[in-house]
C-alpha cells in the first residue's frame, strides 16, 4: 500500500509516523515447479530453459539463482517479505528464462497475501498463468507459506513477559540525524551499515 506520513507534532514518534512498521512477516518458499514451456532449442535435443523466481510484495523483490537446462528446477527458495495489510498486498511471482541476451516469460502468479495467511502447514502446488492471465499451458509451481503477526511491545513489556513466545522477529533501527561529518563534494552520498548478534539466548 502507498502511503505518506507528516509529523505534525514535535513530541511525537518520528519513526512511527513516517516509516511505521510492518503488521507482520510473510514467509515463503518456493519448492519446485513443473512442466515448464521451453524457450532454448538447439539440433540434437528436446528444449529445455534456465528458469528463475522474481518474487515481489509491496516494495520489496527478491531473485533466485537460475536452475540451468531443466523443465521442472527444484528451487527451496525462502524468503521473508514485510506485510502492511494482510488484505491488501499481494505476492507477485514471475518465472522467466535466463539468457545471455535478456530474459523470456514462463509463467506468473499472483496471490493475495489474506489467502496465504490462512495456508495450513504444508505445501500448495498452483498453475502458471501466461501473461494475459490464463493458467493451464505453462506448468505448476509448488510453494509453502506461513504468516506471523507481529506484536509491538515496549522494553519493559517483553522483560515482564520473560520469554518470547516466538523465536521470529525483527529489530527497527531507526537514524534520525548525523553531525560532523567529513566534508566531501556536493555530490557526496552517505549510508550506514548495521550488524547484529545473537539477540534471544536459548
Amino acid at each position: 500500500p502507498n502511503r505518506v506520513g507528516k509529523v505534525l507534532d514535535e513530541q511525537a514518534e518520528h519513526f512511527t509516523v513516517m516509516r511505521p512498521g510492518p503488521k507482520g512477516i510473510l514467509e515463503v518458499v518456493v519448492w519446485k515447479a513443473e512442466g515448464l514451456l521451453a524457450k532454448d532449442f538447439n539440433l540434437f535435443g528436446k528444449g529445455t530453459s534456465d528458469p528463475y523466481l522474481v518474487m515481489r510484495c509491496g516494495a520489496t523483490c527478491f531473485k533466485s539463482k537460475a536452475v540451468k537446462k531443466t523443465l521442472n528446477p527444484k528451487f527451496e527458495f525462502r524468503v521473508m517479505f514485510q506485510v502492511a495489510s494482510v488484505k491488501h498486498q499481494h505476492l507477485n511471482i514471475q518465472l522467466l528464462d535466463e539468457d545471455k541476451l535478456g530474459s523470456e516469460f514462463l509463467g506468473m502468479l499472483d496471490l493475495s497475501v489474506e489467502r496465504m495467511a490462512k495456508w495450513e502447514d504444508g505445501k500448495v502446488s498452483c498453475d502458471l498463468s501466461d501473461e494475459d492471465g490464463n493458467a493451464g499451458a505453462n506448468g505448476l509451481i509448488l510453494l509453502s507459506a506461513h504468516y506471523r503477526p507481529l506484536i509491538w511491545k515496549s522494553k519493559a513489556e517483553v522483560e515482564r513477559m520473560g520469554s518470547c513466545p516466538d523465536r521470529a522477529g525483527m529489530v527497527i533501527l531507526g537514524i534520525y540525524s548525523a553531525s560532523n561529518l567529513p566534508l566531501g563534494a556536493s555530490s557526496t552520498q552517505f549510508w550506514f551499515e548495521a550488524t547484529s548478534t545473537r539477540l534471544l539466548s536459548e
